[in-house]
Formats: structure tokens, sequence, C-alpha cells
């Protein structure tokens, strides 16, 4: 695990939904693919997102996994493959002076699915 934002995504999901969810509710909703879920409409999803990028402009990146992700980039080609936005990522990458650790950030503009996102990783 590079970041854990559980606690973070938690917050901003019942300030964006508008409903108090448990945690285990909430740690449910990665089981399967997300964006199937019924609560998670346009709109609150919208709000989610911009209230989780201006958040993520303010987290850290441990030093020690940082170090230990630049080793392993070189000696192999790093991914991302995440249901988060890739604006998402790239903003705490790029503030984390960590961009160039990876080869592609795959999120949920390249695909909802991420079974569709490791076929595409792997051609």
């Amino acid at each position: 695990m590079i970041h854990d934002t559980f606690d973070l995504a938690y917050k901003i999901n019942i300030e964006a939904i508008g409903e108090k969810l448990t945690e285990d509710e909430y740690r449910d909703f990665f089981n399967g693919n997300i964006f199937e879920r019924i609560e998670i409409t346009e709109e609150n999803a919208k709000k989610f997102y911009e209230l989780q990028n201006e958040a993520f402009k303010y987290l850290r990146l441990e030093d020690k996994i940082k170090i230990n992700l630049e080793k392993l980039s070189e000696k192999y080609p790093l991914f991302i493959i995440s249901s988060n936005q890739e604006t998402a990522l790239n903003i705490y990458f790029r503030n984390n002076n960590s961009t160039h650790i990876f080869k592609e950030i795959l999120g949920m503009e390249t695909h909802k699915s991420k079974v569709e996102k490791f076929k595409y990783l792997f051609k």
C-alpha cells in the first residue's frame, strides 16, 4: 500500500452522499466494482472527487515508501491500477515529486473496470 486513504475517503463520502454509513458498509463498496453501486450517482461522485482532489493536495508520501518505490522503478516498470481518478492520483504524486516513478497511472478515466485496465496493461 502506498498510502492508506480509507479514513479520508470515508469522511469525504459521508459529506458527498449525505448519509452516514458504517465503516464496514463503506468498506463493502470496494467488493467488486464501486461504480456499479446504486449509491454512487454522477452528482455525488462529482462532489466526492472535488473534495478528494483538494484533500490529496495535502497528503504526504512517506520517505521510506518513496525510496522503496524509486528502487523498484529502477529494476521494473511500475504502474498504478486504481478505481480512483487519475486526476487525484496525479495531484498526489506530483505534490510528492514522485511522478517519475510510474510508467503509467490507470484510473477511472482509462476505464471503470480494473479487469479492462489489466487487459490493457498486459497487451
